[in-house]
């Protein structure tokens, strides 16, 4: 009796961590996704991404569709999302990722022209924003979500960005438009040294990242684009932009997708698994114990005009 209900004390704890208790779960928001509900390999690369990067990315995201990962209430709240199905995954991810640009691509320099507001939907505006770049004490960028920072940007001088990415002239409306850009640390950071770039257990975790980088697609008001924040304490004390400050923000996303996929990284050495571990509890520790849940609901997201291509 006594072993169900510490069971039980101690799942409700784990629920009221992971930011499920009270009002701090939020509803699933729309997954207008595009294209293949089965394969996120069919998003938009940029002649600026390297042909073998782009066909090292392209299979990464072709895995996901195939995924069948456990479900659990506390895990889907963190995500907003219905469940863990290869289909719902890349619909999640699809919703808040359509381009991909290189290192190269210089996304600060859009073209500029003033917006009309009408038809989205505008809250209150966020100061201090802190955007997780730059190279100090060693820390490299994997990954950044372009369409995030320009929105961010240019939204209080209510000007429109305009990227033109493979010839497409792509708008930022919303961080939605998702647009991510692959950083000097892309190969050689959230991986495991001792495996191949294209193994098994780096195909996953590079698959956390770009999930890390769909949830600053996410957010308004204060939430919006769920921007990274110093880290006052621990490993990273110090560096700008290395932590988070909500339970369902892209650091809490990405160490519970490496802890969702390590039952995905079969035949995975002890080595990797490790490593795997290892990255999760980094993760983990980026954002402090009992962190709120921030509401996910986007910015300036118009569904029919951000489901056409």
């Amino acid at each position: 009796m006594w072993g169900m209900l510490r069971s039980s004390i101690i799942i409700l704890f784990a629920l009221v961590l992971m930011g499920c208790g009270n009002n701090n779960c939020f509803k699933p928001t729309a997954t207008a996704s595009f294209g293949s509900d089965t394969d996120a390999s069919d998003i938009t690369f940029d002649p600026s991404v390297p042909g073998d990067l782009q066909t090292l990315l392209k299979a990464d995201l072709s895995m996901m569709g195939a995924l069948k990962l456990e479900d659990k209430a506390e895990d889907k709240c963190v995500m907003g999302i219905t469940d863990f199905s290869g289909t719902s995954l890349v619909r999640y991810f699809k919703t808040r990722v359509r381009y991909v640009i290189g290192e190269s691509y210089d996304y600060k320099k859009p073209a500029l022209t003033s917006r009309s507001d009408s038809g989205t939907t505008i809250y209150a505006s966020l100061a201090g924003h802190t955007a997780a770049e730059g190279d100090d004490k060693g820390i490299l960028t994997v990954m950044s979500n372009a369409s995030g920072w320009l929105y961010y940007a240019t939204k209080e001088t209510k000007s429109l960005a305009t990227l033109t990415i493979a010839g497409e002239s792509v708008p930022i409306y919303s961080p939605r438009d998702g647009v991510v850009q692959t950083g000097k640390g892309i190969r050689i950071r959230n991986n495991v040294p001792s495996s191949a770039e294209d193994a098994l257990v780096n195909r996953l975790l590079r698959l956390t990242v770009m999930l890390h980088e769909a949830r600053h697609s996410d957010g308004h008001g204060e939430t919006l684009v769920f921007s990274h924040i110093d880290c006052t304490e621990g490993t990273y004390a110090s560096v700008k932009g290395a932590c988070g400050k909500y339970a369902n923000g892209p650091y809490a996303v990405q160490a519970l997708m490496i802890r969702k996929l390590m039952s995905a990284c079969t035949g995975c050495t002890d080595t990797e698994m490790a490593g795997m571990m290892r990255l999760q509890a980094d993760y983990e520790g980026r954002v402090k114990s009992g962190s709120p849940s921030g509401d996910d609901r986007p910015e300036g997201f118009v569904t029919t005009r951000s489901t056409a291509r």
